[in-house]
């Protein structure tokens, strides 16, 4: 097998081996695995474990291992003097134990010192009466399923032990533990079980742990039979075996199929009560497991226990490019019967076509590229029989495509004239075409356009400034559709300049750290390009609220403007940054003004009704646009494009454009 090659440490004792019981080739290999939980600390938790290092609890998995002698002993969660302790306990009751300790990366503080050297917690195993011991190796996981020499905090403990004289066998075993996150237990689980079997397993191998999943998260290390497309039987799987406290399964008895069965079995023995100083606790929050697993014969016939039965499971529906779970079954006494899976259009476009996650796993998902209706099949053959099979139907609805739009950025400040690009890409993993459409909120009309290599992007030149909301929507040919907006900011220094004198009421809500405080709001803009080659403006922006307090006072300075934008129809927006008084933060300004027709009259230079203005100053920490940390905005929750920015009617003053 190619491996890693690894220095581990390998514990025995001097007693002359022994089988564990009285044996002869051809039984079954017994093995015995317990979490221990050796290093928890839960003193007022009766409902926990509380081992803190004791030995206690290994005297009860001594106890389990007296009533069932089995040939191997796998321990997670237990510190070295643990291990140790249950190395010795076994070779006194049954002549000779082997141990190898895996630990993990780091010093536990809750293990005693004693036994293999420094307070260490891991994982270990231990052949009880083994002729002979060879190969200690401990493996350490990684969370994308490779495997490392490095410590880490998951790892295997491995050896292999010949059991010649009691069983005509030797046996590669491990003690694995896996992450607690259900993902990378099972990318750790099928990682292990390829590396361990890539060059074929010369011995009987044995994966023993708490895997810390549930068994649909393992479907790369169970066989077809037990819903897999792997090289591995589970000793009793049903998932309904539970072995942790809060009823879930977590912990597995697996053997390779090559020289494993058929007739595994396995016995969940319950964790009981251990007494830690103050009060009885769980001895552990994991109960153990006893498996029996016979070797298989090589040289017997097959068992012709007749066809294997297989299932598609209930016809299903979902989303086309995603994956559908199939809930197929195959049973067969030989355990040895292959799985495919395969799939014909029923009903879709030219091209449709459909996958499946695991093509060889009873259990499996199918992804379909567009909508429609198809269906799939589960054939089971068993090499000796004609393969069976059985289909459902998958139903697969349209799915929109996803859009995401990347340029131009929000606020992003344009001069008019210049070309403005449009960054928008989509994904959608149907066999669809797609249309484009980009509203450029100006005079110019929608552009739609074929949306081909995933792209929407458009450029586009804004005569005129203003602040414009970009909409862009891609459309797949059965009608569904995405969309993603942003705002721009065009400017003109040619537009003219602007002057807005005055005040505003102050309503409820406007001051943001006292939606109570009103009175009278009071501004002053004056700003200008000077020239037609002028990128910043030069002027003024001032506000202040003349009543209550604290006092609220914001000055941009002469210096404090960053853009002007004067429509054609009159109206003003105009950026800034200054200081509010007694505030060491810089703050954002945009002061809105419409400029409103004299006397009634209508004029394509001006606004109908009266003069407005909308006042928005917010903290620059909070972003270089106004967004949802607000200081006062005295039209609170209205847009921020100047077309919809809502200006309040003055007080006082006037707004006025010069052009």
């Amino acid at each position: 097998m190619a491996g890693l090659a690894v220095a581990a440490g390998l514990a025995a004792t001097a007693l002359a081996p022994t089988a564990p019981a009285a044996a002869a080739p051809g039984d079954p290999l017994r093995v015995l695995h317990w979490n221990i939980a050796g290093m928890t600390i839960n003193p007022f938790e009766p409902d926990k474990p509380d081992n803190q290092g004791a030995m206690e609890v290994v005297d009860r998995l001594l106890e389990f291992a007296d009533a069932r002698t089995p040939h191997l002993v796998s321990m997670n969660e237990t510190c070295s003097a643990q291990a140790d302790h249950a190395r010795e306990g076994l070779a006194e009751r049954f002549g000779s134990a082997q141990l190898h300790f895996a630990p993990a990366d780091g010093v536990d503080v809750l293990c005693t010192t004693g036994g293999l050297g420094a307070p260490r917690s891991g994982s270990a195993v231990i052949a009880v009466g083994a002729d002979a011991v060879t190969d200690p190796v401990s493996y350490y996981l990684n969370d994308d399923g490779t495997i490392t020499s490095e410590p880490r905090e998951r790892q295997a403990a491995c050896l292999t032990a010949d059991f010649g004289s009691t069983l005509g066998r030797t046996v590669r075993a491990c003690a694995l533990h896996l992450d607690t996150d259900d993902q990378i237990a099972a990318v750790q689980a099928e990682g292990f079980a390829d590396f361990m079997t890539e060059d074929g397993t010369d011995h009987p191998l044995v994966l023993m742990g708490d895997f810390n999943a549930s068994p649909e998260f393992f479907p790369g290390v169970y066989v077809p039979v037990q819903g897999g497309d792997g090289l591995f039987l589970e000793a009793d799987h049903p998932a309904d075996r539970h072995t942790f406290y809060a009823g879930e399964k977590l912990d597995y008895v697996f053997a390779d199929q090559e020289h494993f069965g058929p007739g595994l079995s396995a016995e969940v023995i319950d964790r009981t009560t251990c007494f830690a100083g103050l009060i009885d606790h769980p001895c552990s929050d994991h109960d153990a497991l006893f498996g029996v697993l016979p070797f298989r014969d090589a040289d017997a016939p097959p068992d012709d226990g007749g066809a294997p039965t297989v299932s598609a499971g209930p016809d299903v529906s979902g989303d086309e490019g995603t994956p559908i779970p199939l809930a197929g079954t195959v049973g067969d006494d030989s355990q040895a019967t292959t799985a495919t899976w395969s799939a014909e259009v029923t009903s879709a476009e030219p091209g449709a076509s459909c996958s499946f996650t695991r093509p060889n796993s009873p259990r499996t998902s199918v992804i379909c590229t567009d909508d429609g209706t198809y269906t799939v099949t589960l054939t089971a053959d068993d090499g000796v029989h004609p393969p069976v099979s059985d289909s459902a139907v998958v139903t697969v609805r349209n799915a929109p495509p996803v859009l995401t739009l990347t340029g131009p950025t929000p606020w992003q400040l344009f001069r008019a004239d210049a070309p403005v690009s449009l960054t928008a890409s989509f994904t959608d993993a149907a066999n669809d075409t797609h249309t484009c459409t980009v509203d450029w909120d100006d005079t110019a009309a929608p552009e739609e356009y074929a949306g081909t290599g995933g792209s929407c992007d458009r450029t586009h030149v804004f005569p005129d400034a203003g602040m414009y909301t970009i909409r862009v929507t891609v459309t797949d040919d059965d009608g569904a559709s995405a969309s993603a907006e942003v705002m721009v900011v065009v400017y003109d220094p040619d537009a003219g300049a602007a002057n807005a004198d005055g005040s505003v009421t102050t309503p409820p809500g406007a001051y943001v750290p006292n939606p109570g405080r009103t009175g009278d709001e009071w501004f002053h803009l004056t700003a200008r390009y000077y020239g037609s080659t002028a990128t910043v403006p030069t002027g003024q922006v001032k506000t202040w609220l003349a009543d209550g307090a604290p006092n609220f006072r914001f000055d941009s300075g002469s210096s404090g403007l960053e853009w002007l934008v004067v429509t054609p129809d009159g109206k003003i927006a105009a950026k800034g940054q200054g200081h509010v008084d007694f505030e060491t933060e810089t703050f954002g300004i945009v002061l809105y003004g419409y400029d409103g027709c004299a006397d009634g009259a209508v004029t394509p230079r001006c606004r109908p009704g009266p003069d407005r203005v909308r006042v928005v100053v917010w903290p620059l920490s909070a972003g270089d646009h106004p967004g949802e940390e607000i200081r006062y905005d005295n039209r609170l929750g209205a847009g921020y494009d100047v077309d919809v920015a809502d200006p309040q009617p003055l007080l006082s003053g006037q707004v006025l454009v010069q052009r």
